[in-house]
């Protein structure tokens, strides 16, 4: 059997089955990369890498990149490992990166120096000191990401256009998965008898410059209560994920902030998470448009406009409209992974 190694810059891409140690239980786009690898035959070794270590033992070796962050807690290995395998392959973890990451062209000797002062050493990376050795290596590494001729992938629902995310990197090397398909899905605790509804927006996640202005303008006119949960500064809730799917369940508006990568189909689990409670999600144009028609042009107040059976009614085309674009067919996501994997440098 072959052996891959799934590695990257924090603990969530080195790390299997990182819900079950999150405090909040949240399921990354990683657990849906290594089952498809799995399904596809591969013995998968995700974890971190110590700067200094052989890792040629591995038939292949895949580095999840992220961008410059206090979570980069294994980044010394992750550059470590690209600079001891040329044929290392790249993939993004978080929705950030690629907007930074696109920035390090010509700044490589700025990121190096950013990347190995005290500061880092000493608050962010494994490691509590820098080789001198190391330094080399970690600059060849970042020469070798701002090159963007690597293969790299990203999770992205089906029909978005995800290489929007890397305009300059070589567009036949960038790839995504359909992470839907394999990814955990988790069904929200239910009583005995089933309650209505509640008449309440829910807003899981913190209002900051790039959503406000979309939060805003969807909010307008709503009078039904706006539950909002994640900002500890602002007192609010945070709940586990398995605690929020239930009150996806009870609320009959589910909010999506939309970001400067609405329209690429980063891959987001709010969107079959509400289709699966039967309640309406309200998001971005750009990202809705992916799904289907009843996801475009939902503000608050035309929610609150509807009777209830035409609420179900929504719902339900929504849920439609998100599996007949979406649909769980894992051959999809191994399709993609296998021309990742064999994609020629």
């Amino acid at each position: 059997m072959k052996k891959i190694l799934v590695t990257g810059f924090t603990r969530a891409s080195c790390t299997r089955n990182f819900h079950e140690k999150s405090q909040i239980g949240l399921c990354t786009a990683h657990y849906s990369f290594v089952e498809a690898l799995e399904a596809l035959g591969w013995e998968v070794d995700q974890r971190p890498v110590t700067a200094g270590e052989d890792i040629s033992k591995y038939d292949k070796v895949v580095v999840f990149l992220m961008h410059i962050s206090p979570y980069n807690t294994h980044m010394y290995g992750a550059l470590w490992a690209i600079s001891q395998r040329p044929d290392a392959l790249f993939a993004i973890e978080d929705w950030q990166s690629p907007k930074n990451i696109n920035t390090w062209v010509g700044k490589e000797d700025k990121i190096l120096e950013s990347i190995t002062n005290d500061y880092y050493i000493n608050n962010v990376v494994a490691e509590k000191e820098l080789r001198p050795e190391w330094n080399d290596a970690f600059g060849r590494a970042i020469r070798s990401i701002t090159k963007q001729k690597t293969p790299i992938t990203l999770p992205a629902h089906l029909g978005g256009d995800f290489k929007m995310l890397f305009p300059n990197w070589d567009e036949s090397k960038v790839f995504s998965w359909h992470a839907s398909a394999y990814t955990l899905h988790r069904e929200p605790s239910r009583s005995l008898f089933a309650e209505p509804k509640e008449f309440v927006f829910n807003f899981a996640g913190l209002i900051q410059s790039e959503t406000e202005k979309w939060f805003n303008k969807v909010t307008d006119g709503a009078t039904w209560q706006i539950m909002q949960y994640g900002s500890k500064s602002k007192k609010q809730k945070r709940l586990t994920e398995q605690e929020m799917m239930s009150k996806f369940n009870d609320h009959w508006g589910i909010l999506m902030a939309g970001y400067w990568h609405a329209g690429s189909g980063w891959w987001r689990a709010r969107p079959q998470q509400t289709a699966d409670v039967g309640s309406i999600l309200i998001c971005e144009d750009k990202e809705g448009a992916i799904f289907g028609e009843p996801y475009l042009g939902l503000t608050c107040a035309k929610i609150e406009e509807m009777s209830v059976p035409e609420l179900s009614q929504l719902a339900l085309n929504q849920k439609e409209a998100y599996y007949d674009s979406q649909p769980m067919d894992k051959s999809i996501t191994e399709r993609q992974i296998m021309e990742y994997l064999e994609c020629e440098f």
